[in-house]
């Protein structure tokens, strides 16, 4: 978890990240294992850290919101110099339609997605599937 405001990045707000960090969104450091969620809903926040995930090598990268706050975030991520074959990476909105009303069930939903595209998979019902449930390990 990474966030510039510190009043936001504790251990009692947010008891399960393995790290939390307290920078700027561009100062994300990705890898091939890493997937990447924008949840803050706050521009000057926003591009920089979506700029620097899709120009990392992270496997996903998503950003809640609205689809008209998606096309605004996409407007400004082209203003800022992200390539449109860069922009098709992103997920926004970010998640599988579970039909999510909750927080928490949003979070499934987001995470159902980073686990498929993961595993290379489309994220549909395993009844519908045909062959082995789970990949060759």
């Amino acid at each position: 978890m990474i966030d510039p405001r510190p009043a936001l990045v504790t251990r009692e707000r947010l008891p399960s990240p393995d790290e939390l960090v307290v920078a700027w969104p561009d100062a994300l450091e990705a890898d091939e294992e890493t997937a990447v969620v924008v949840l803050t809903h706050e521009e000057r926040l926003d591009v920089p850290a979506l700029a620097t995930a899709l120009a990392s090598p992270a496997f996903y990268v998503g950003a809640i919101g609205s689809r008209r706050t998606q096309e605004k975030r996409r407007v400004r991520l082209l203003e800022a110099g992200i390539a449109e074959a860069q922009l098709d990476r992103l997920a926004g909105p970010a998640g599988l339609d579970l039909g999510a009303h909750t927080p928490a069930e949003t979070a499934v939903s987001i995470l159902a997605e980073v686990l498929a595209v993961r595993e290379g998979r489309a994220g549909g019902r395993l009844v519908e599937r045909s062959g082995p449930i789970h990949s060759a390990a």
